[in-house]
């Protein structure tokens, strides 16, 4: 028998998730209005129940949160202190 963490890379499936790490670097994949997959990386500023907002370069980026596929914390900005 194998016991396992999701580990510091784990994916975000509620809000309460994304709540946790408010102020922290995430990564996220979506689709866009193309319907074609994107990925950022950014500051997570905002969640509802619709959807979160990041800063990214300076810009807030708005992603409804049904277009999203995954999301996760950006671990190198953990370790690096960002």
């Amino acid at each position: 028998l194998e016991v396992s963490s999701p580990g510091i890379e784990r994916k975000f499936f509620k809000i309460d998730q994304y709540l946790e790490y408010l102020g922290s670097e995430i990564r996220v994949r979506y689709k866009n209005k193309k319907n074609e997959n994107e990925s950022i990386k950014g500051m997570l500023l905002r969640v509802s129940e619709e959807c979160l907002v990041m800063k990214v370069k300076n810009n807030e980026v708005l992603i409804n949160l049904e277009k999203i596929e995954k999301a996760n914390i950006d671990f190198r900005g953990v370790i690096n202190g960002k």
